[in-house]
């Protein structure tokens, strides 16, 4: 198992108020800190705990399983899961392979614009762990947990009685991507509400991809 680096996390709340010594002109001085800077710190610190006792349960052949599933989640994975789809019978699975596309090309590029906002830095740059795969740019959130759950958000709309076989596939994704890692949890959660968001509304308004019978004999 990768040797990991432990920081030392308080998961204790924080003052709303501290107080700095000035020796240069020997006063007091009250700083203020606002109570969502609490809240942040304290998120961030059951952040990094977490994803501690996740590399704690590492084990080779999880490292393997892990690096294959997190795949599930990458562009090429689902630009040939569309793919497969066009050779199915029924304008609606068309429907569903273009409507997995837009949704991850619109999740990817979602995810681009918010990594570049909050300009948050992934876990290895900091030394709290080693990661098993290779990853660049920002940590939150994570582009492959958002494109995994936009597909299976259309999936789902398609193929509803199958919908909890395309979330655990999903979640798997989530699950690895802390595992190896290249994210926090909070990046995968926020890469969860928007991949399903964005799936959802390209399946239902944008590219419909359950058209009753009657407006698609082959469906």
């Amino acid at each position: 198992m990768a040797e990991l680096y432990h920081a030392p996390i308080r998961l204790s709340t924080f003052r709303a108020s501290r107080s700095l010594t000035s020796r240069n002109v020997g006063r007091k001085l009250s700083v203020q800190l606002p109570e969502s800077t609490n809240r942040m710190e304290f998120i961030r610190s059951v952040d990094v705990q977490i994803l501690l006792w996740f590399q704690s349960l590492r084990r080779p052949y999880l490292n393997e399983g892990f690096a294959v599933v997190t795949e599930l989640g990458s562009s090429m994975f689902l630009f040939g899961l569309g793919v497969l789809l066009l050779f199915l019978q029924g304008n609606n699975w068309k429907r569903a392979a273009a409507a997995i596309w837009i949704a991850a090309f619109i999740s990817l590029h979602a995810v681009a614009l918010l990594k570049t906002f909050f300009a948050i830095p992934r876990p290895h740059l900091l030394h709290l762990v080693t990661p098993l795969v290779t990853s660049s740019g920002f940590a939150l959130p994570s582009g492959h947990t958002a494109m995994a759950f936009s597909a299976a958000s259309v999936m789902r709309e398609r193929v509803p009685s199958w919908g909890p076989v395309w979330f655990i596939l999903a979640a798997l994704v989530t699950v690895s991507r802390i595992y190896l890692g290249v994210h926090y949890p909070s990046d995968c959660l926020v890469g969860m509400l928007l991949g399903a968001i964005i799936g959802q509304w390209v399946a239902r308004k944008l590219i419909p991809v359950r058209v009753p019978e009657a407006l698609d004999s082959n469906a």
